[in-house]
Formats: C-alpha cells, sequence, structure tokens
C-alpha cells in the first residue's frame, strides 16, 4: 500500500466519522420539545425567589456546546492518530517482530501524552530495507510524524548511514529531518523540549559491552535538561548480553525517579510523577 493508498483510506476513514458524529447530532437535535406555556415575568429582587428554576444564559449554552464540538474533535483526532499508528506499521514489522510491541506501545503513548517532538540517536542506517532486522524507526516514525503532525530529529555519526535515512524519509516532507553529527554533541546543543527520546546509536559488542554503554548514558544525561514530567523514553537492544545498551541507562533513570514500564528487547521508561495522576 503505497502513500497515495494509505491517504485515501485515512480521509474516507475521517469522511466516515465525521458524517456519523453529523448524522447523530442532528437526530438529537431533531427530537421536538413540547411547548412550555409563558410565564408571567417574575421580580427576582425581593426574597422568596430562591427556589425558581432559571433559564440557563446564553453564554452558558454556547460554553456547553464548544465544549461538546471540542470533545466530537478530539475523539475524531484520535481516532484517526491511531488508524495512522497501524497504517505505518503495515507492511514494515510483523506482529511476529520482537519490537513490534514496544514500537506500537511507544506511538500510543505518543498520542496519549501529545509528543510533538521526538529525538532519536542512531538512525536506519538501511532506511527501509532492514525493517525486520533494525527496525527502521526513522522511517516509522517519520512517516508517523507526517500523518499527525509530529517532528522527528534523527542523528548519526555516519554520512553513508544518515544518506540511507534520508532516502527512507523523503516522501514525509519537513517533518523530519536526519543530522549528521555526534549525538552527544547534537543533544547537548539541541534547543527544544523532548517528548519522546529514542536511544540507539553505538553499536553494542557483547565482547566490549562498556564503550557501547557508556555513550547511551553520556546521551541521556546530555539530553536530561531537554526532558519534562510526560517525556517517554525508549531504549534499543537491551535483552542482550551484560544488558546490552540498556544497563547504565537504566540504572540513571530509575535513580532520578523514572519508572520502567515495558522491559522487553526495548525498554520504555516515563517519570514516575506522570502516573500520579
Amino acid at each position: 500500500m503505497n502513500l497515495r493508498h494509505q491517504a485515501i483510506l485515512l480521509l474516507l476513514l475521517l469522511v466516515y466519522i465525521c458524517s456519523s458524529t453529523e448524522n447523530l447530532s442532528r437526530s438529537r437535535s431533531g427530537v421536538k420539545k413540547a411547548k412550555q406555556p409563558l410565564k408571567d415575568p417574575i421580580n427576582c429582587n425581593g426574597k422568596g425567589c430562591g427556589n425558581i428554576e432559571k433559564t440557563p444564559k446564553p453564554y452558558n449554552l454556547q460554553k456547553r456546546e464548544l465544549i461538546s464540538q471540542k470533545r466530537q474533535i478530539d475523539t475524531l483526532s484520535d481516532a484517526f492518530q491511531r488508524l495512522a499508528l497501524h497504517t505505518v506499521m503495515l507492511n514494515r514489522i510483523p506482529s511476529s517482530n520482537h519490537r513490534y510491541i514496544t514500537i506500537t506501545l511507544a506511538m500510543k503513548l505518543m498520542i496519549d501524552r501529545n509528543v510533538v517532538n521526538i529525538v532519536e540517536t542512531g538512525t536506519s542506517r538501511d532506511g527501509e530495507a532492514n525493517c525486520l532486522g533494525d527496525g527502521c524507526s526513522t522511517v516509522i516514525f517519520g512517516h508517523f510524524g507526517y500523518l499527525t503532525n509530529r517532528f522527528l530529529w534523527s542523528v548519526d555519526i555516519s554520512q553513508e548511514n544518515v544518506d540511507h535515512a534520508i532516502q527512507g524519509i523523503q516522501m514525509f516532507g519537513e517533518n523530519s529531518k536526519v543530522i549528521t553529527s555526534d549525538s552527544i554533541a547534537f543533544l547537548e546543543s539541541y534547543p527544544f523540549p523532548i517528548d519522546f527520546l529514542y536511544l540507539d546509536s553505538y553499536d553494542f559488542d557483547a565482547n566490549n559491552p562498556n564503550p557501547s554503554q557508556e555513550h547511551h548514558l553520556k546521551e541521556i544525561k546530555a539530553s536530561y535538561k531537554n526532558l519534562h514530567q510526560n517525556t517517554i523514553v525508549m531504549i534499543d537492544d537491551c535483552r542482550l548480553p551484560h544488558g546490552g545498551k540498556c544497563k547504565l541507562v537504566t540504572e540513571f533513570l530509575l535513580s532520578n525517579g523514572w519508572k520502567l514500564i515495558v522491559n522487553e528487547y526495548q525498554q520504555i521508561f516515563v517519570h514516575s510523577s506522570s502516573l500520579e495522576n
């Protein structure tokens, strides 16, 4: 299914939902109410009017109508985004893949937490050619951002990796940017809040785990100034010997009030304070 077909499918669903909502609204407004007899004007400036039911002010009626409309729009937006979620996974990562659950949950959390800025370290080195092996997260998050108006920054030190990733996301417009840079230097200078952080840069070597683990620890420390209460942090390659890429980052986050909510091949963290309400 190409992008044109996906866009048509999403548009048809949105039109269907809108028409259903409009028909429901019409059916409710079409019910005729019995006419009430006119009452004599009552002067309530004196005493004894406390039990008389007052007619709602026009302002309150308008306010309730606006609230109702906003709820309908929010419902439509949520339905559209969840369809977009499944659309971007289609023909890329099957449900049997070891990353499917966590990547899908990550995008659901993006919807629930109104994520705008997505930052990824380590880009999809093969573009869309190796989704089963590497996860092609740059392409998936770039496509999701394109459909739902989110923004992706992906950074990689390898120009070759960057070139391949750009080929995979070039159809998604200005919502996605891939930058050639050392990830730590990039994160130290990144000026915006980070709503979703995905760490997957330095390749892990089970025979020499320290360099990758220490690099990812430096990444989380460099980006920590940009994180906030509702930020989501995801790390790749965790279920590997010696704790994979995640070991030192996990220790750091847990010691700073973050909660591990998914512990699979990829780990997902949210701050404990965001779960209190």
